[in-house]
Order: C-alpha cells, then structure tokens, then sequence
C-alpha cells in the first residue's frame, strides 16, 4: 500500500495520509483538466489566472454562474472518463 512505519501497526495508522495523497493528486490532475479544457474552447490564456471573489448576487456574479453552467457539459464529460476503480487502485499501487 506505500504507506509507511516500521510496523503493521504504524502502517495501518498511515493508510489515511496515504489516502488523502492519492486524492489530493486526483483532484489537482481534475483542476488542471478543467482549466486546460476551458481554455481550449474559449481560446483565452488561463496561464496567468487568480482567484476572484464575486459578490454574491451581483451581476458578475450572474455571469460567473451561467458560465459555469455553460461548463456543466465539459465537465460531465471528463468525469464519465474518470475510473473510480483505477483512483481507488493507485492507493494500492508501487511507487
């Protein structure tokens, strides 16, 4: 399971840190996907982007929110490619 310690103990306790890695990984590798696919269809250079905080219910707020709807059908997409089961087995995998 590549977690660590000395024991099976130690390495029992160390399955949840483990867990946690993988899943950071996943979500990190989902992120950039989106990013990468939005900025291929809108043709915009995302390279250089920043959080935004929108007040809530304003207009740009409005925009943002449709946009991400817009997004919905990519995003749909891209997680009917992901396998649960491959995420799950690189817990298990070597390093």
């Amino acid at each position: 399971m590549n977690t660590r310690g000395d024991t099976v103990a130690a390495r029992l306790r160390d399955i949840p840190r483990h867990v946690r890695e993988v899943a950071e990984h996943g979500v990190h590798r989902g992120a950039a996907v989106a990013l990468a696919t939005a900025q291929y269809q809108s043709g915009h250079d995302f390279l250089q982007v920043e959080p935004v905080h929108l007040p809530l219910g304003g207009e740009d707020w409005w925009a943002f929110e449709e946009l991400t709807e817009d997004m919905e059908m990519a995003a749909t997409a891209i997680s009917q490619d992901i396998s649960i089961e491959v995420i799950i087995g690189n817990v298990f995998a070597d390093d």
